[in-house]
């Protein structure tokens, strides 16, 4: 409330002001400091479960031993597959699958669907095949997600799990790549690995015999 005293002649003469409006003045940067507080925090957690955590992602314990390419020929047209690349998990923990993908793919080859070759495989891998699904030479397929690729250390653990891709392309031409990629998670920890397999496959025209001289790529 104001405060009034009395002057010389008589009139009232009001000193100061409301004192409520003077606490809500001083009131006002107290609140601004506290919503740009309260945004730098939700920005943060944004970024961090966008980034996936401060842990960055490494290739972890999955891995091969090997830089390796081959050189195929194939129909435009027609499906095929290509298991060149063996994942062996070289930690002490399972690690589960999350997904297999080409790295840099080049345009027209496409990606029809992907498996992996489990622990009971007829071959520990098989380079390509020159038709999709091929039995015989791809065997104990299973999905990709989810997947548990056992330590090196375990019983069949030597062996890991061939990567399997079924490759289509539907124009002439040539077709390569150097690596694919495996994503998978060890506990609550996510890794991403490259393996150094590649392909490099010479498509012919429909009705034309594929070529046998196809060239490797070299990763």
């Amino acid at each position: 409330m104001s405060t009034r005293v009395e002057s010389a002649d008589g009139e009232e003469v009001p000193v100061g002001g409301p004192a409520s409006s003077s606490r809500s003045r001083r009131r006002r940067p107290l609140l601004l400091v506290l919503a740009l507080m309260l945004l730098a925090i939700v920005v943060g957690v944004a970024a961090w479960l966008l980034l996936g955590g401060d842990e960055p992602v490494t290739p972890g314990p999955l891995g091969t031993g090997e830089r390796s390419g081959v050189g195929v020929g194939q129909r435009a047209g027609v499906p095929f597959g290509y298991g060149l690349p063996v994942a062996v998990n070289r930690g002490s923990e399972p690690a589960v699958l999350d997904r297999i993908e080409l790295v840099d793919p080049p345009a027209g080859l496409r990606v029809l669907e992907t498996r992996v070759g489990g622990l009971e495989r007829k071959y520990l891998w098989y380079a390509s095949s020159t038709r999709w699904p091929d039995p015989e030479r791809f065997s104990d397929l299973q999905p990709v997600r989810g997947f548990r690729v056992p330590p090196q250390s375990a019983p069949g653990g030597e062996r890991g799990v061939e990567l399997v891709f079924a490759l289509q392309a539907d124009k002439p031409g040539r077709y390569a790549f150097d690596r694919v990629a495996v994503a998978y998670h060890v506990g609550d920890r996510r890794h991403r690995a490259e393996l150094t397999n590649g392909l490099r496959v010479c498509v012919a025209p429909p009705g034309q015999a594929p070529t046998r001289n196809c060239p490797a790529v070299r990763p």
